[in-house]
């Protein structure tokens, strides 16, 4: 059966996108408590795991260009136009 989520909720709300990707991802309790304890060791790497992580996912056009939706709040910073030419460290 498909569970429904309330894109609305999931685009506002922090605490609905932690619950839904909580879910996706079979996160549990457990993991929460094995992070903590390993945070020691894991924080001074999130940096390069978080770039490792966006130099792979822009390596192909159809991710990337999600990245880059026309946001009025941004003028046209980062419209689908101009990004063509936008590389990771842009």
């Amino acid at each position: 059966m498909t569970e429904n989520i309330d894109k609305i909720c999931l685009d506002s709300e922090l605490r609905c996108r932690f619950e839904y990707l909580s879910k996706f991802f079979d996160f549990t309790n457990d993991d929460i408590k094995i992070l903590n304890d390993l945070s020691i060791y894991i924080q001074p790497i999130i940096p390069v795991i978080v770039d490792k992580v966006y130099r792979k996912l822009f390596s192909f056009d159809i991710t990337k260009h999600f990245f880059f939706h026309n946001y009025s709040c941004f003028g046209t910073l980062f419209s689908s136009e101009n990004n063509s030419n936008v590389s990771f460290h842009s």
